[in-house]
């Protein structure tokens, strides 16, 4: 759903699940459903209004059912920076099956771009884990903090992902 244009412009196709948090959503509990039934629902696409993603872009919270904010958002552009570096989303979508798929999405169970290319240099990879995180409360709290590291590493600065050793220091 995401295309690069014909001058290097990034394009959005799809805004199908796209809502404006700042209003209450009254239609959440009729769209919960147990997480069983969703997955059988399920079948590689998106299917908009009875399952809220498309799995191995979603973030965990979101594959369970849960309620999600902005930060599941992050989730999926980290699921895509992770695509960019390795050619493979995070979660190895083309090795199972949809439902297999949602249960490693729901576990948090990513393989993070370092894991499947060692040239992936160390702050790009902690940026990358740092959106995938699991849990919420640990990743990047919103996008401009993210775009900031991203930033940071393209200028050869410290990224805030990153752990540095008294060495790299």
């Amino acid at each position: 759903n995401i295309m690069i244009g014909a001058f290097g412009e990034v394009l959005v196709m799809d805004w199908g699940l796209a809502r404006d948090l700042s209003e209450s959503v009254k239609e959440d509990a009729r769209v919960r459903t147990e997480f069983a039934t969703v997955l059988e629902s399920v079948r590689n696409l998106t299917n908009d209004g009875a399952f809220l993603g498309t799995p191995g872009y979603m973030a965990p919270e979101q594959a369970r059912g849960e309620d999600v904010d902005g930060r599941a958002d992050i989730f999926a552009m980290g699921a895509m920076l992770s695509e960019i570096l390795t050619g493979a989303p995070p979660f190895g979508a083309d090795a199972y099956s949809t439902l297999e798929l949602l249960a490693r999405t729901s576990d948090g169970r990513v393989e993070l771009p370092a894991q499947r290319d060692p040239r992936v240099p160390p702050e790009l990879d902690a940026i990358v884990a740092k959106a995938l995180e699991p849990d919420r409360a640990y990743r990047y709290r919103s996008m401009e903090a993210l775009v900031a590291d991203l930033k940071a590493w393209l200028a050869g600065l410290p990224v805030s992902a990153h752990r540095y050793g008294p060495g790299e220091q």
